[in-house]
């Protein structure tokens, strides 16, 4: 009687772990990190991730992720992505964020960055870029030190 209820109850663990199982990491290159469930981790190839885990490519990462049971996921570097089982395939692939310097000024202005600057900022900003041109009218790079 013991031997079947630790069976069924290992039957009944190792199928939650299934079940919370959203996605595998399929191939992966460079700089790849995933948060879930509260830590953060290097992914590999073959590394399963649950739903709502956050993946990250560096500058220098590429993953590939088999999503579901036929939803082929791509990152590129300097990309996010946010697994959510609920969505579809073509709506997870739209929802991958692209994380590289161009879009920073955006993702910024997004979240009201730029809204709380004071109104004198991007004038200070101008300025500092106007007295350089004054500082060095010629073009030339001369060294600091004035020699």
């Amino acid at each position: 009687m013991k031997k079947h209820l630790l069976v069924a109850a290992l039957s009944l663990l190792a199928a939650t772990a299934w079940s919370q199982e959203a996605a595998v990491a399929t191939k992966i290159e460079g700089l790849v990190t995933a948060s879930q469930a509260g830590t953060v981790a290097l992914v590999r190839a073959g590394s399963p991730l649950i739903d709502g885990a956050r993946i990250l490519t560096g500058s220098s990462g590429h993953g590939e992720f088999e999503v579901g049971r036929n939803c082929k996921v791509i990152l590129e570097p300097n990309q996010a992505l946010t697994i959510d089982a609920e969505k579809t395939c073509p709506d997870l692939i739209a929802s991958i964020e692209d994380l590289s310097n161009s879009h920073l000024a955006a993702l910024l202005q997004d979240r009201g960055f730029m809204a709380s600057l004071p109104s004198w900022a991007p004038l200070a900003i101008a300025a500092t870029g106007a007295g350089a041109v004054i500082a060095n009218p010629s073009g030339r790079n001369r060294p600091l030190s004035g020699q």
